[in-house]
């Protein structure tokens, strides 16, 4: 840590002299050199960015192709706005909006539990917006485990 501190250092100084113009040769290779590190390393951040979110695509369509995929009706929605309100202490406090679907239960979630009626789901503000004037959506669950479910929307 102590010889990272010392390089960071070191580093620093020659870029602030060679943008106060008074640096020589060394601090303008040191400059460059970080410069183009720095470039070159989100270049590979990028890519294994990419990366992720291909391998990811690819896994949820695998999961999406062994599920079983049922329409049910949204029974009820809720919409809470997010908002700040300050206490008797004035000190201030937020809470962020919330976006909430009460799904009907399919079959095999009735015959895990004979009483459930809905399920409430917590769903993004994105994937809410894509669902407010539908009535009906699509979710994929394996038949093992029907309460582990994604709305068709999600895997946009």
């Amino acid at each position: 840590m102590i010889i990272a501190t010392v390089v960071a250092y070191f580093v620093l100084l020659g870029i602030i002299r060679v943008l106060s113009e008074q640096g020589n040769k060394f601090d303008q290779f040191i400059c460059y050199s970080v410069l183009i590190g720095f470039v070159i390393l989100m270049i590979l951040a990028i890519i294994q960015q990419i990366r992720d979110s291909i391998e990811i695509s690819e896994l949820q369509q695998k999961w999406k192709c062994e599920c079983k995929s049922v329409k049910v009706a949204i029974i009820d929605r809720k919409y809470h706005p997010g908002g700040t309100w300050e206490d008797e202490y004035g000190v201030p406090h937020s809470f962020h909006s919330s976006y909430q679907l009460n799904l009907e239960s399919t079959i095999e979630q009735r015959t895990l539990y004979p009483n459930l009626i809905s399920i409430s789901v917590d769903v993004s503000e994105n994937i809410y917006s894509k669902v407010k004037d539908r009535n009906i959506v699509r979710i994929y669950y394996k038949p093992a485990s029907p309460m582990e479910f994604l709305l068709d929307e999600e895997f946009e």
